[in-house]
């Protein structure tokens, strides 16, 4: 991640002031995100996904054993 650079510029009573900024998120504080309902079922749905590729990959290799079982 990389740090956050740049100046602010602010007046405060008639003076103008410059200050420059930098963070470095890696090591400045921990980022906390919410996930929507939308984003769950997003998740849901890949996870679903995988499991069926994971179910049909099982019964293409067991097809292909019953298969090579008959030629024998």
């Amino acid at each position: 991640m990389t740090p956050i650079t740049g100046m602010i510029e602010y007046e405060s009573q008639g003076n103008s002031y410059k200050s420059d900024i930098f963070v470095d998120l890696e090591h400045y504080m921990t980022f906390y995100s919410t996930n929507t309902d939308e984003d769950e079922i997003l998740k849901s749905i890949k996870n679903i996904s995988v499991e069926l590729k994971s179910i049909k990959k099982a019964l293409e290799n067991h097809s292909v054993e019953i298969n090579d079982g008959k030629d024998a």
